[in-house]
């Protein structure tokens, strides 16, 4: 019988799922308006003044923090949302939303990985039998993709990034939530990310003579619609709830259920932005999705939720 504690981290996990599957049509619709560095400049910032603007108003209250943990959570800060971000954009340049959505059904198959050699955690043959073949599924999409020097290389290298830096996050912030309630993390790793964000973008505009602001990009209504769901619901939102399925869930069963975002995405980026899948992108994803299953079915018999 599951808990309450769980069943809300349960409940928050799907909610993000969902938000984060949209935020790959949104920011495929975002990129249209601004560059890469901007958007996520704009979305982070927007994220930041808003759980600010909640704390000044004491509507949450914010635990105050040691030096040691505030070196953490910077750090923290950098692999999300900072990096996992910024690849994110720079890498659906390139590739679709729905491809991006494929891509993070990675995540998954990797954390137990990162596990295995950073917590000590064990991943058995049966675990590693099913990364092998998610790993396949992914390798056969890119190698089909590849046209001599494709941009489509690119944009997967990128998306694989960003996936590193999520899947080291889950495994780092795991020792940090059982000191500091969800919301002060989610609090000082926006505070974070945006001052090393904003300090880059304005270094930039002093270093770089050539460097445009695009400043255009608030004019257009669109866009502004877009920064608040990228920055309220899917920078803001999705970092709390992922932060309380993590305080609650082990690292493994939190990637698991992160896993539904790229269904989300996928059926998304077909209906609203016209992606069109091939064949060797349903072949990819069936292997994908195989390889999940085998993971899903073993963690589910080793580790009840």
């Amino acid at each position: 019988m599951l808990d309450r504690s769980k069943l809300g981290a349960i409940g928050a996990l799907l909610l993000s799922t969902l938000i984060m599957g949209g935020s790959f049509v949104i920011l495929k619709i975002g990129l249209q308006y601004a560059s890469a560095y901007s958007l996520l400049v704009d979305r982070v910032v927007v994220a930041f003044l808003a759980i600010g603007l909640l704390k000044i108003t004491k509507v949450v209250i914010i635990e105050k923090i040691s030096s040691r943990l505030k070196t953490i959570l910077f750090l923290l800060s950098l692999l999300y949302p900072t990096i996992f971000f910024l690849f994110q954009n720079l890498g659906m340049k390139y590739i679709t939303a729905s491809e991006t959505a494929i891509m993070y059904a990675l995540i998954p198959i990797l954390t137990p990985i990162a596990s295995t050699f950073i917590l000590k955690e064990k991943t058995t043959a049966l675990q590693y039998f099913g990364i092998t073949i998610c790993l396949s599924g992914m390798m056969y999409i890119i190698a089909q993709s590849f046209e001599g020097a494709s941009q489509n290389l690119l944009g997967y290298i990128l998306i694989l990034s960003s996936i590193a830096a999520i899947v080291l996050y889950y495994t780092f912030l795991k020792k940090t939530t059982s000191k500091l309630s969800t919301l002060s993390i989610t609090y000082y790793l926006m505070r974070y990310a945006a001052a090393s964000i904003v300090t880059i973008y304005v270094l930039s505009a002093f270093a770089f003579p050539n460097f445009n602001p695009d400043v255009d990009r608030f004019e257009q209504y669109p866009y502004i619609l877009t920064l608040l769901y990228l920055g309220v619901l899917s920078t803001l939102g999705t970092s709390f709830l992922t932060n309380v399925g993590i305080k609650y869930l082990s690292i493994v069963q939190t990637a698991i259920l992160y896993n539904l975002s790229p269904l989300f995405g996928i059926v998304a980026g077909v209906t609203i932005m016209g992606d069109i899948l091939k064949t060797y992108h349903f072949i990819g994803a069936v292997l994908v999705f195989i390889g999940i299953f085998i993971c899903l079915k073993f963690q589910a018999k080793k580790t009840m939720l």
